[in-house]
Formats: structure tokens, sequence, C-alpha cells
């Protein structure tokens, strides 16, 4: 008997799950530029459905901030409360012209930076087999 074949966006997963475990995020998410969800881990407050939206929202801004300020292409919006929660929207570069947003929900006081960076290498090859090239 042959095992089944692998479900699309599986490794995105374990990749996310993982590194949410690691850094002690609430949540980690991938979402494509427009907010669609592509895959998820951990629990965060607000649904992953709104977070896509946001993260799409923040990508926005990322993109004029880059542009209207004349600062290099940005790698990360930083959204924090006063307790020192964090909502941290960073693009994930698939290929020229197509980027994925990897958000994370961070507990006040965690570091993240060097997680969502190893995290963002690591997503890149495995979604560029699973997003077509811009045309």
């Amino acid at each position: 008997m042959t095992p089944p074949p692998p479900v699309p966006g599986a490794d995105l997963a374990r990749l996310l799950r993982r590194a949410q475990r690691a850094a002690g995020l609430r949540a980690a998410l991938l979402c494509t530029e427009d907010g669609l969800l592509i895959a998820t881990a951990g629990a965060g407050r607000p649904p992953p459905e709104t977070a896509a939206a946001i993260a799409a929202l923040c990508a926005i801004l990322l993109d004029r901030a880059a542009t209207d300020l004349g600062i290099a292409p940005l790698d990360e919006l930083n959204l924090r409360n006063l307790r020192g929660e964090r909502f941290v929207v960073q693009p994930v570069a698939v290929a020229p012209g197509t980027r994925c947003l990897l958000v994370a929900e961070v507990e006040p006081r965690r570091p993240w930076r060097r997680c969502t960076a190893r995290l963002r290498r690591a997503l890149a090859p495995h979604l560029a087999r699973l997003l077509p090239p811009p045309p």
C-alpha cells in the first residue's frame, strides 16, 4: 500500500508550529499579501482570518512607508500595545515580485526576531514550490 501524497502546506504548518513553540509565540500564521490564510499555528487573540486581513493592510503600510519615506525595503511592521504584546508582520520573499506575510503574536518580554528570521528562511523554499510565479 502506497502512502497518501503529502498535503500541500503541511510542511509550512509544521515549521510554524515548531517556531511558535520555540519562541513562545501566542500564534504564528502565514498568509498571502491579499490576506488569504496559508497556514497557522497556535491560538491567537484575533481569529486567524482577522489577523491575516490586518497583515494585508500592514503589507500596504510597509510598501507605502518604503516608497513615500524613501527608505530601503522594510522587513517588519511591529504593533505593540501598552501591555507589551506585539503583532509582528514580516514579508517572506518567495520569488521576485512575490511575497507572503509571516505574522507572529508575541507575548510581552519575549524575543522573536532570531526565531522569525530563521523561520522566514525555512519557509521561502516551501512557498516557492507551492505558489505560482507572477505573470
